[in-house]
């Protein structure tokens, strides 16, 4: 919803004329926001889980049901998956278009 919104935008013409690109650069950038926000996900899925497998050596098992219903850990993890689903459609919305050609 939000990535068809942001499409729309692209033909509205009120962006200042700095803010114009092309195609291959909007696709290139929303490529790299793609890759890093996977990678940084797994990154603090992994690390998450090297703490709770600590934590629990040496307390209790109940903390990994703590450790799961921390709202923090929500929040990062839902604003690193939206992020990366965000970019991800932009990104397939992009590449339908056809790239211009110069003669």
């Amino acid at each position: 919803m939000f990535a068809e919104w942001a499409a729309g935008v692209e033909g509205a013409g009120w962006l200042p004329d700095t803010w114009q690109y092309s195609a291959t650069t909007a696709s290139s950038v929303l490529s790299s926001v793609v890759g890093s926000m996977a990678a940084l996900l797994g990154f603090v899925v992994t690390i998450g889980v090297l703490v709770v497998q600590q934590a629990t050596g040496t307390l209790s098992p109940r903390y990994m049901r703590l450790w799961y219903r921390d709202r923090l850990q929500k929040a990062v993890l839902a604003t690193f998956t939206g992020t990366f689903a965000y970019a991800f459609s932009l990104l397939r919305k992009s590449s339908r278009r056809p790239s211009p050609t110069w003669e």
